[in-house]
């Protein structure tokens, strides 16, 4: 949950965020009310497997509309990556000495 609420506190301006994190909120509590007597319903009438697909239509729907009304925030640039550098004396710690890693990767320091 607080990975969506990052999201939306990212993704939304502050008149707005109250409203969509209230329908964050409804989509937990919604199904957690509804869910159960429905599928006792369900599955009572027409049993289990039939009970899961009558829900293929609302999954249907649901997938639409998020498509249609959900906007993706604005990239930020990635910072770039530094190159990666092995301590030699580590490395030669935990890699046998036939190992040849490349002088490109591997930082030289003082003996300890």
């Amino acid at each position: 949950m607080s990975l969506s609420l990052g999201a939306v506190a990212s993704s939304f301006p502050p008149e707005r965020r109250a409203k969509v994190i209230s329908l964050l909120a409804a989509g937990w509590i919604v199904p957690g009310v509804a869910g159960p007597p429905y599928a006792a319903l369900a599955a009572g009438l027409f049993g289990w497997r039939i009970a899961l697909v009558l829900l293929m239509p609302v999954l249907v729907v649901a997938r639409f509309v998020v498509a249609r009304f959900v906007v993706a925030p604005p990239q930020a640039k990635a910072a770039p990556v530094p190159p990666l550098l092995l301590d030699r004396h580590a490395l030669d710690k935990v890699a046998p000495k036939s190992v040849d890693v490349p002088d490109l990767f591997v930082e030289e320091h003082a003996a300890c």
